[in-house]
């Protein structure tokens, strides 16, 4: 109840913050408008829209997930609201649950609102194309979730021992190193030295490999065929990521000092 409560208000709180509308605005413009640019390609058209719609939608989750991350702990500290919550009855633990559950759900909020237009646009364009539109691009939709699921946690447990500024360096890092998994291991292959080979093994298991929760190529070229197992498999993969690193997260809160 009280873990419900805390995420209820921190729902209500950052859905009022300029800066998450703003962001939600850019997405939904460029996932709207997105059509237009697709003039320019011809009978490529209805890609161009999948893959900048996806990549929209992306993006905005990705930035909103930072920015909440970073500052929430920060934000609530400099208010010293966070006093006030942990002098009743709540455990830290129950505090930064509610806190994560809270953002997470208004990831979902943000996200169903984007994935709702994309669709919409999509369906306007497939129906001028005469094709059937593909609702398997839900699967890249809630992969994108998961991803912004995972990066929210990831904030929030570094937000309990670093600075903003540290921790926005730090997940900018992840997130660039993360994209880049598919490298680090061809470097891996080719490398000759063992000290650089175990250093970025480390690092390839221990940053998430945020490539696994694309599958936006092969959706937008149609080429193949996305299995549900597969989807499946990278969901388990995102929650099992998002619960390892709350649990960092509620053990270094109790060990800090607020």
């Amino acid at each position: 109840m009280r873990i419900s409560a805390l995420a209820i208000t921190t729902f209500r709180e950052e859905v009022r913050r300029k800066v998450f509308l703003f962001l939600l605005l850019f997405a939904g413009v460029m996932i709207a408008t997105s059509w237009i640019f697709s003039f320019f390609t011809g009978s490529e058209e209805l890609k161009v829209v999948k893959d900048m719609g996806l990549t929209s939608i992306t993006l905005a989750g990705v930035a909103i997930a930072m920015v909440m991350g970073i500052r929430m702990l920060p934000g609530e500290m400099d208010k010293r609201t966070i006093y006030t919550i942990l002098c009743k009855p709540v455990t830290r633990s129950e505090y930064l649950i509610g806190k994560f559950l809270g953002g997470a759900l208004t990831l979902a909020a943000n996200t169903v609102i984007m994935g709702l237009v994309f669709l919409v646009v999509v369906f306007i364009k497939s129906k001028q194309l005469d094709q059937a539109m593909d609702f398997r691009l839900t699967y890249q939709i809630v992969l994108a979730y998961l991803q912004f699921c995972v990066l929210l946690a990831l904030t929030l447990m570094l937000s309990t021992f670093v600075t903003p500024v540290m921790n926005g360096s730090i997940s900018l890092f992840v997130l660039i190193v993360g994209n880049l998994s598919d490298t680090i291991v061809d470097i891996i292959n080719m490398s000759k030295s063992a000290v650089v080979e175990i250093g970025l093994r480390i690092l390839y298991y221990l940053v998430p490999n945020w490539q696994h929760f694309s599958v936006q190529d092969t959706l937008v070229r149609g080429e193949e065929a996305v299995p549900l197992l597969y989807v499946l498999k990278i969901a388990l993969y995102g929650i099992l990521y998002t619960a390892i690193l709350m649990v960092i997260a509620t053990q270094a809160f109790r060990n800090r000092e607020v």
